[in-house]
């Protein structure tokens, strides 16, 4: 009783509401709630579906003839009227018929709309018979012949709306595509694609937010502050679901300020007219928006002009953009061999049943987007690039589909390269044999893991070493690596782990070593040893990054950390440097930006290298006792010179303040990659680097020699405390394997340095690319000495490497 009561109560207290005070002030836009500048007229036929055999009888209101004054997105001007009017169709609630809501019907004719109004008989399963008439009102409205003369070959079939009220809200919604699901568990999408628009006042009918993921159509939706029904148990909320389970940015709600779910209904009287208006006014401007295609009702729409205009008759609150998320992740992962590939031979098949399978689930492991999350082109892309370093892919393509239902899926395709990796170089610097040769074996168990076994002959000392590397040890992007390594001067072990810089996004970073090295150390002058001496370095450092602002598509770090220095020297002969000793504590800053730019074809032939050409700064302070201050920073940019080419500018710069080891160094390297649009690909690439040195550590020299780019002249041919180099190389290569193994390409180039004096050097020669090799190359050159070295005579040097020379 009590229940009953309190019912009656809130009954009571909501029939006394009236429409709230206000008016529709605005001039342009309250013209639109007064009858348009066309005179209506009426007509009413009983079309049949003989398919169904049931007749869906329509009443039309149209304009008639010229307008008072044409119609530009409803506005009258001059002119004469367009020859072709857009088609609004309304569907009624239940106890009415197409006689009702002509409030509706003659204001949206007056504004030169054609509005058809059908009935729909009762019997039958309502929310299929619904929407099928509607469906056979589109089908009748495109033959001339269902229509009343003076409306043949005026319609603009292009353009047509569905409106409806209650149930018939239902039925415009299910023209824009909602999925409607049946007692049987069948799924129904009754979409028409004739339909441009809809408008739903007051939907009856209760789905689920996920009925409404494939609306198709902009959507002005209707209801009003007393729109809800104690008795069929729908309240305000209920009537709002539409609107805020579709995901597209081109919906409208309109809340009606005192309106009833009747009031749409409602037949125009004095206590209705207020509600009406807005209703009236509302609907054309959306209708213009949309059927017209008119950008002054849209801007009015969307910019708030509207929503003022209603002056406290209603609100009218816009869809904001939705929010794109993932949806369906796939990871095509292809051997070695692709199956196209590996149908040329019984051996490429072989290698495909020998070879390690990239595992789909590492794949996925280290994207930096998961399904559902939000949609970031960026991470796609830097996905890519991480997916890239990894020397057990040969290529790798992270791409996004077509938008719909408010999500993307995502393709990620790969193709595996060599995962046993063997490294052969050899060189005659200086007239002796040098030669390096390792064994790596990558994707261990599957984890992206390598195990390398590395001996090489040097000119200073034979070294042999094993090295393994882990990119995921507490998680992806947490990379260690351990190196142990037994030379004929010494030996070094060394342990890193660190989490990089990996995205924009990344919130924190952090990087660890442990390092011990003892080695014969010497000091060259003339290209021989001045001094030698054993060198004993011990180093712990610890440094970490934190996020504190993201700049665009940058991250912005706050720098910490702590680096111990231990080098210590025992005399062999001539003069040592001086001990070192540091504890420094530092504090930074550190802006990355990304702009990534992927070409192929610059240094590893039809591998693809990413080269980030957004800005980047970075500088630290540290202090350690007694008085000794270190300050360094690492800047650099780029810029792109059209989509196939770009210059990159690195600064280096660090120095020590204090009484002793001061040792200040600034080095800055340019590069420059210009790929030509040729038959066969061709790339310019040149390098400027320049060193310079003051107060510098005795041990530590500036060289120009095979190792840095004057590739004619053996190694420790010319040293200083400054250096400048230039190289400049035009690299051919065919654009395609042989075998399917191996792209040849060759070289012209000119290398040139000053440490001390002006030293060149030009060539050719001739490039082995193997993209499915840990991005290999093999380079035979042959190059003319325009100089004499202390320890060599102008002339011609054929050396072969493994590596580019710059």
């Amino acid at each position: 009783m009590n229940r009953l009561a309190a019912i009656g109560c809130l009954v009571l207290a909501t029939s006394c509401a009236t429409i709230p005070r206000g008016s529709l002030t605005d001039p342009k836009l309250a013209q639109f709630a007064r009858a348009g500048p066309y005179r209506v007229v009426q007509y009413d036929l009983d079309w049949f579906d003989a398919k169904r055999q049931r007749h869906v009888p329509v009443h039309i209101y149209a304009p008639a003839g010229v307008a008072a004054g044409p119609l530009a997105g409803g506005v009258p001007t001059e002119g004469p009227a367009p020859t072709l009017h857009p088609v609004i169709i309304f569907s009624h609630g239940f106890g009415n018929s197409r006689f009702g809501y002509s409030y509706l019907g003659t204001h949206w004719a007056s504004y030169g709309y054609v509005a058809v109004h059908p009935e729909h008989h009762g019997g039958g399963r309502y929310q299929v018979n619904i929407p099928e008439d509607l469906h056979f009102v589109i089908d009748q409205l495109q033959l001339d012949d269902a229509l009343p003369p003076p409306l043949r070959t005026r319609l603009d079939r292009a353009h047509i709306a569905v409106a409806g009220h209650s149930v018939g809200a239902y039925g415009a919604l299910a023209m824009a595509g909602l999925r409607v699901l049946f007692p049987d568990g069948s799924v129904v999408n009754f979409r028409d694609p004739r339909v441009s628009a809809a408008i739903e006042m007051s939907m009856s009918e209760n789905f689920q937010s996920a009925s409404y993921t494939q609306i198709a159509t902009p959507v002005l939706h209707m209801t009003g502050t007393r729109d809800w029904d104690l008795l069929a148990r729908t309240l305000p909320r209920k009537r709002r679901t539409p609107f805020n389970s579709i995901r597209r940015d081109d919906q409208y709600l309109l809340v009606v300020g005192g309106a009833s779910h009747t009031t749409f209904s409602d037949e125009e009287s004095e206590a209705t007219r207020p509600a009406h208006d807005v209703i009236r006014m509302t609907s054309i401007v959306f209708l213009d928006a949309y059927l017209r295609g008119d950008r002054d009702a849209l801007a009015t729409l969307r910019d708030g002009d509207l929503s003022r205009a209603l002056d406290g008759l209603g609100h009218l609150t816009v869809k904001s953009a939705p929010v794109l998320r993932i949806g369906k992740i796939a990871i095509h992962t292809a051997p070695v061999f692709d199956p196209e590939e590996a149908s040329h031979g019984g051996l490429y098949r072989a290698v495909d049943m020998i070879a390690v399978r990239t595992p789909e689930e590492l794949i996925r492991r280290f994207l930096l987007f998961r399904e559902g999350e939000p949609f970031d082109a960026g991470k796609l892309t830097e996905s890519e690039r991480n997916l890239r370093t990894f020397d057990f892919l040969k290529t790798v393509s992270v791409t996004a589909g077509q938008q719909h239902d408010g999500i993307v899926d995502v393709d990620v395709t790969t193709q595996d390269a060599f995962s046993t990796d063997v490294d052969l170089e050899f060189s005659n610097d200086g007239g002796r044999s040098l030669y390096t040769f390792a064994v790596t074996q990558l994707d261990l168990f599957g984890r992206g893991s390598s195990l390398g076994l590395h001996t090489e002959q040097g000119r200073e000392r034979r070294l042999n070493s094993i090295e393994f590397i882990d990119p995921a040890t507490f998680g992806r992007y947490w990379n260690a690596n351990v190196l142990l390594a037994k030379n004929s001067d010494g030996n070094e072990e060394r342990l890193a782990i660190g989490r990089p810089l990996f995205a924009s996004s990344t919130h924190f970073t952090l990087d660890g070593l442990t390092d011990h090295l003892l080695q014969v150390a010497r000091i060259y002058q003339d290209a021989a040893i001045h001094s030698q001496f054993r060198h004993e370095h011990r180093e712990l450092e610890l440094n970490g990054g934190v996020k504190i602002d993201t700049q665009g598509v940058g991250n912005l770090r706050l720098l910490a950390g702590m680096d111990f220095l231990t080098d210590t020297f025992a005399p062999v002969f001539g003069l040592q440097p001086d001990e070192r000793r540091f504890r420094f504590v530092t504090l930074g800053l550190d802006s990355t930006q990304f702009d990534l730019i992927k070409l192929d074809h610059v240094d590893y032939g039809l591998k693809d290298q990413d080269f980030n050409l957004g800005a980047h700064a970075s500088a630290d302070i540290g202090h350690s006792a007694p008085r000794i201050w270190r300050v360094r920073s690492d800047s650099s940019v780029g810029r792109r010179l059209g989509s196939r080419s770009f210059v990159l500018m690195h600064v280096l710069a660090s120095t020590r303040a204090g009484d002793t080891n001061r040792n200040t160094i600034w080095s800055g390297d340019g590069r420059l990659v210009v790929k030509f649009s040729t038959r066969y690909p061709m790339t310019l690439v040149s390098r400027l680097r320049a060193d310079l040195g003051s107060h510098l550590d005795r041990d530590v020299q500036f060289f120009a020699d095979g190792q840095n780019g004057l590739r004619a002249y053996p190694n420790f041919a010319f040293e200083g405390r400054r250096r400048v180099l230039l190289n400049i190389e035009q690299r051919m290569f065919l654009g395609r394997e042989l075998w399917q193994v191996v792209e040849p390409g060759a070289a012209i180039f000119l290398d040139s340095a000053r440490v001390g004096g002006l030293r060149s050097d030009f060539g050719a020669g001739l490039r082995f690319s193997i993209a499915r090799y840990q991005s290999a190359i093999i380079r035979v050159d042959a190059a003319y000495a325009v100089n004499d070295s202390p320890i060599s005579k102008r002339g011609l040097v054929i050396s072969v490497a493994t590596t580019q020379a710059f």
